[in-house]
């Protein structure tokens, strides 16, 4: 788990209150245009997403973001979490992506990495 304190306003990507099929095709651009934002030369390790606002995620949600962390694994970079929701947690839990997504179903809304 990354130690380093990261403000809202720090995030590559701000996640929606509905993370969900009806979504999906908005936070599909949304990821796509955080991971072209990112410098090719950068140093960073990380695409920092905001995800305190998620107050309903589904099974296409959930989905979306295994996507988004295996295209970033294949570049060589990791989730931030910046305040996870706790719907998006129990989410993740529910649908066995917790590990996949280095989310921690119980953890009260700090940073959280890959």
């Amino acid at each position: 788990m990354n130690t380093d304190t990261h403000t809202p306003d720090d995030a590559d990507l701000h996640l929606p209150a509905e993370l969900g099929i009806y979504a999906a095709a908005d936070v599909c651009r949304a990821m796509s245009g955080a991971l072209a934002a990112l410098p090719a030369d950068s140093t960073r390790s990380q695409l920092r997403v905001e995800a305190a606002r998620v107050e309903t995620v589904d099974a296409s949600g959930v989905q979306l973001l295994i996507a988004l962390a295996g295209e970033l694994q294949q570049r060589g970079l990791s989730l931030q979490w910046i305040n996870p929701s706790r719907a998006l947690r129990e989410g993740a839990a529910r649908l066995g992506a917790v590990a996949t997504l280095h989310l921690q179903a119980g953890a009260q809304g700090a940073n959280q990495a890959a």
